[in-house]
């Protein structure tokens, strides 16, 4: 049974504990371990010693060099003229066996039934609704899996505006204004967007009854794939505005929650995907986004044990007219 919260002004040392639980819990999921102790240094003689430098010189040039490549092959499809999104771009916390190695293969007529996961169409959707461990610096997707169903007009501005910038549309528009060319120096009054051209992005990613109000939006781009630049976007006069801006992110992950893509099916009217998902504080695992029911609280739980007693979701995505798809509604299943 969890204890209560004591109050963290009066209690630092329970604070920096916790902090300390997530902080080892996060690295665990990602493999990041605590570095071994350093083997005693051996004496050598003069000569030696110049040999192992020049030695470990060159070893260091190669490793530069294959780290360069490392980043051009890798990283490169994360660039703004890809399908995969740039902005608040990641290593994905979904788990999903998805196979990118055959995303060429001709999916134009999907038809019904279960779709391999490494379908295009498949893929440039799922990329929209996958957080992202650095996006939960930013937003807080919660509020959308707290209920059985939640409409895409019923999300939040802000989540509804992360959806969008991970949408392919949103990328080819922001190629449509030379949007890179402005990032690269970040010294002009900004990028205009017309209304239209924001409304079909819009229409095209999150369907006919979304609408976004007059407030300020933050995005974060990464130029170059390499170098994180924040971004805010505001409606004025019937247009948009994008320019650089500061940093908005916090500095702390409290909560965070985990996919596992399991599924896509295609349907009479679109496309759905099946995500199985954990939410995850510094008390433990839980199968709801209320933290109501735990499924651990174990610091050493392996993520394959407990992704499998997570809760299934299912991404609703319409077919349009012209054989695009946006997302619908974001659903819990009811499982036996």
């Amino acid at each position: 049974m969890r204890e209560d919260k004591k109050d963290i002004d009066d209690n630092q040392e329970y604070t920096d504990h916790n902090q300390n639980e997530v902080e080892n819990r996060i690295n665990k999921l990602y493999g990041i371990s605590s570095p071994l102790d350093k083997e005693p240094t051996a004496v050598y003689d003069p000569e030696q010693i110049n040999l192992i430098r020049k030695k470990l010189f060159i070893l260091l040039m190669i490793i530069i060099l294959f780290g360069m490549l490392f980043i051009f092959v890798i990283l490169n499809p994360l660039r703004i003229n890809s399908k995969k999104s740039n902005v608040t771009s990641d290593n994905n916390i979904s788990t999903g066996n998805q196979n990118t190695d055959d995303v060429d293969i001709d999916d134009t007529e999907i038809p019904l039934g279960d779709i391999d996961l490494s379908n295009t169409t498949v893929i440039k959707l799922n990329n929209i609704i996958e957080f992202s461990l650095s996006d939960f610096y930013y937003v807080d997707p919660f509020i959308i899996y707290q209920n059985a169903k939640t409409t895409s007009s019923q999300i939040p501005n802000n989540l509804k505006m992360y959806i969008l910038q991970r949408s392919e549309e949103f990328h080819n528009l922001l190629n449509s204004v030379n949007f890179e060319q402005y990032v690269s120096t970040c010294n002009s009054e900004g990028i205009v967007i017309t209304e239209e051209q924001m409304n079909t992005v819009i229409l095209k990613t999150l369907g006919p009854d979304v609408s976004f109000d007059d407030n300020p939006y933050h995005l974060k781009y990464y130029y170059d794939d390499i170098v994180p630049i924040d971004l805010q976007l505001v409606k004025k006069d019937n247009q948009y505005l994008l320019t650089c801006t500061s940093s908005t992110s916090n500095n702390t992950i409290e909560k965070y929650l985990q996919q596992k893509f399991e599924r896509a099916v295609k349907t009479e009217t679109g496309i759905e995907l099946y995500h199985r998902i954990v939410f995850i504080r510094r008390d433990g695992v839980y199968s709801d986004a209320n933290f109501n029911n735990l499924i651990t609280n174990d610091p050493a739980a392996q993520s394959d044990d407990y992704l499998t007693k997570g809760s299934l979701y299912k991404y609703t995505f319409i077919m349009d007219q012209d054989k695009d798809y946006y997302l619908s509604s974001i659903e819990l299943v009811k499982e036996d």
